[in-house]
């Protein structure tokens, strides 16, 4: 979307709505369509697990208007601000609203909620299969993992709808073990690792462990 569609929302953004209880601390733009921004309470940080999502909106025209969006970054980090991955919707509600923003502006952020959780002891190696802003919630699973000094280290897939998109390595630590982007017409491969992963490998009898 360019600045001139950007323009072309005339809704007037309230700056300062008594409702809001957090703020944007930062945000890098990766594309003219893709971001990352992290938002922080004003107050103390709310705890959550890897995998879910906080809702972030901001009041425009005397409306609330607001979207959930998994968490990107690690539990471990929540006092510093929450990540979130942000693609800018061509005539979406709320994404031109955010565009709009600058840091430092104040925000209504409410959760955590949902139920996609790591499951607690599971020691097993993980697959993540992910595209797009989805990578989100694993991210954040993978963040929290690593730090876990009795667990194998998870492996990432991403699915790449085209060939040149980015694949976030940020502050992952993993850059030489991250395998490479899946590609779309490679979804075959993706869906027979997620029969593997479902059926794990039991070895034979009298076979090494």
């Amino acid at each position: 979307m360019t600045e001139l569609d950007l323009s072309a929302d005339t809704r007037v953004i309230d700056p300062a709505a008594p409702q809001y209880n957090a703020r944007i601390i930062r945000r890098v733009d990766e594309t003219e369509s893709l971001a990352y921004v992290w938002v922080r309470f004003d107050g103390e940080a709310v705890p959550f697990e890897p995998g879910q999502y906080m809702t972030i909106g901001v009041f425009a025209d005397g409306k609330l208007v607001q979207r959930p969006y998994s968490v990107a970054s690690s539990p471990r980090v929540a006092a510093e601000g929450y990540e979130f991955y942000v693609r800018l919707v061509q005539g979406g509600l709320f994404t031109p609203l955010l565009w709009r923003l600058p840091v430092g502006h104040g925000m209504r952020m409410i959760g955590p909620k949902g139920r996609f959780l790591l499951e607690e002891g599971d020691e097993r190696v993980h697959l993540f299969i992910s595209s797009g802003t989805g990578n989100a919630p694993f991210v954040s699973m993978i963040r929290t993992l690593m730090r876990a000094a009795t667990h194998r280290l998870p492996q990432r897939r991403v699915v790449c709808r085209r060939p040149g998109l980015p694949v976030d390595r940020r502050g992952l630590g993993v850059e030489r073990r991250v395998p490479r982007p899946i590609r779309a017409d490679d979804l075959a491969a993706a869906r027979r690792a997620q029969c593997r992963l479902a059926r794990p490998h039991r070895p034979r009898r009298g076979s090494a462990r």
